[in-house]
């Protein structure tokens, strides 16, 4: 059971650490990614716990029957599963916590040559051009004309009335803040 378990873990841990899809919006939770499929697998490793504690149990009352009744063979024999099962959780968990640093190493690798590599170089100027793109509106927003003399105003729905059978439609120019309602 514990060798079934195990290589369904682990076949599903390597499935799930090398389907990574790059992209933009992805290179941030490609880590996130990562950490979720992990996590997934230390849902696993409790699974593999559920018998270390069920063998725990019966060894349990196996050993306090050798120490009540003397050595008796049959006790020691379904004692050792415990001490085999144990030693093989250990192990277990040991690779688990090794495939978990390894695949995390990698990760970062790839990142490190994607961002390098001539399509993340141009990703990062795209980010940079994005966010001085966003940086120059605010700017602009902020220290925008407030009259609208010369150009006209330029009007946008700020709220309607409350009046459901003849709703109101109250306007505000962008620019300089002047209202209007418009009566339908």
């Amino acid at each position: 059971m514990v060798v079934v378990s195990l290589s369904v873990v682990i076949n599903r841990f390597l499935v799930g650490v090398v389907i990574v899809e790059r992209g933009k919006s992805k290179l941030d939770n490609e880590l996130l990614l990562l950490e979720n499929k992990l996590s997934e697998l230390g849902d696993l490793r409790f699974l593999l716990l559920f018998p270390l504690i069920l063998t725990a149990f019966f060894s349990a009352m196996y050993l306090i029957a050798i120490f009540n009744e003397g050595f008796n063979m049959d006790d020691i024999v379904f004692f050792s599963p415990f001490i085999v099962t144990g030693v093989l959780y250990l192990l277990v968990d040991a690779k688990f916590s090794f495939f978990r640093e390894e695949a995390i190493k990698l990760e970062r690798r790839k990142q490190k040559e994607w961002l390098s590599s001539e399509a993340g170089i141009a990703w990062q100027k795209k980010q940079k051009r994005a966010e001085a793109e966003k940086a120059r509106k605010e700017e602009w927003e902020r220290t925008r004309p407030r009259s609208c003399a010369r150009d006209g105003h330029e009007w946008r729905l700020s709220h309607q009335g409350v009046d459901k059978k003849w709703p109101r439609q109250h306007y505000k120019c962008f620019r300089c803040g002047a209202t209007k309602v418009d009566e339908n």
